[in-house]
């Protein structure tokens, strides 16, 4: 386990991804892997945000489960409202199950398009570019990338690399 841990710790410092939720992610991807877990471009870590690196659900209740609508056994009306009912108390168990677990509501950026920033982010945080020449790139303004890629690590707390160093750090040989 400590020939893992130290692998993770060498693999986040070579792409600049230090903090510690982000190498508990690593961990989760990895113990979902070993579990068969798909991954995927259906896998819902892959295709929303992360989740809380908790965020392992092992609660019985997980899903909202709910009989279908017959209309032979009652009116729509009726059955749209125990549904509605329903739905409600699922989303408040949902809500303090989270609370209890330490869990914090999801948070977004508003009016941009967000996949675009997080691409910004990606990019600079590996190395592969520095806020200049993605601006040249994407024929903007520097300040509007740098920004743009603060705000985003700022959003999702990850730490951004040196500015003074680019680049990816060469793979250490053993």
């Amino acid at each position: 386990m400590a020939e893992l841990h130290r692998e993770i710790l060498q693999w986040g410092e070579r792409r600049h991804l230090t903090d510690p939720w982000l190498l508990d992610v690593a961990l989760l991807y990895l113990r979902l892997r070993h579990r068969g877990h798909p991954w995927d471009a259906e896998d819902p870590f892959v295709k929303g945000r992360f989740p809380d690196p908790r965020f392992v659900d092992t609660d019985e209740e997980a899903e909202f489960v709910h009989p279908g609508w017959h209309p032979m056994w009652e009116p729509w009306s009726t059955y749209e409202k125990k549904v509605r009912r329903a739905l409600a108390q699922y989303r408040s168990k949902r809500e303090a199950w989270a609370k209890s677990q330490g869990m914090k509501p999801g948070v977004k950026k508003r009016g941009v398009d967000v996949g675009k920033h997080f691409k910004w982010l990606a990019r600079y945080q590996i190395g592969e570019k520095s806020y200049e020449t993605m601006a040249k790139d994407l024929d903007v303004h520097p300040t509007t990338v740098a920004v743009a890629i603060r705000k985003t690590a700022e959003l999702i707390g990850l730490t951004l690399r040196d500015v003074s160093r680019g680049g990816r750090k060469p793979t250490v040989p053993k």
